[in-house]
C-alpha cells in the first residue's frame, strides 16, 4: 500500500498561566486533550479560546 500524504498542520495551546504545549497535529490535540478537532482547528482560526486555551498554528504569531 502507499503511504498517504497528510495535510497536519502542528498546534500549540498556550495555557493561561503562560505554558504552552504543542503538538504534531490537530486531531492529536483533540485525542490528548478530550476536546474536539473541528473546534481547535476553528480556535487557531479565529483566536477564540476552547477549553479555557488559547490555541494557535506552530509557525504563526
Amino acid at each position: 500500500m502507499k503511504k498517504r500524504k497528510t495535510r497536519a498542520r502542528a498546534v500549540i495551546a498556550a495555557a493561561p498561566d503562560g505554558t504552552e504545549t504543542g503538538y504534531p497535529s490537530v486531531s492529536l490535540a483533540a485525542e490528548r486533550t478530550g476536546g474536539q478537532a473541528a473546534r481547535i482547528s476553528a480556535a487557531c482560526r479565529t483566536g477564540i479560546p476552547y477549553r479555557g486555551v488559547i490555541w494557535r498554528y506552530a509557525g504563526e504569531n
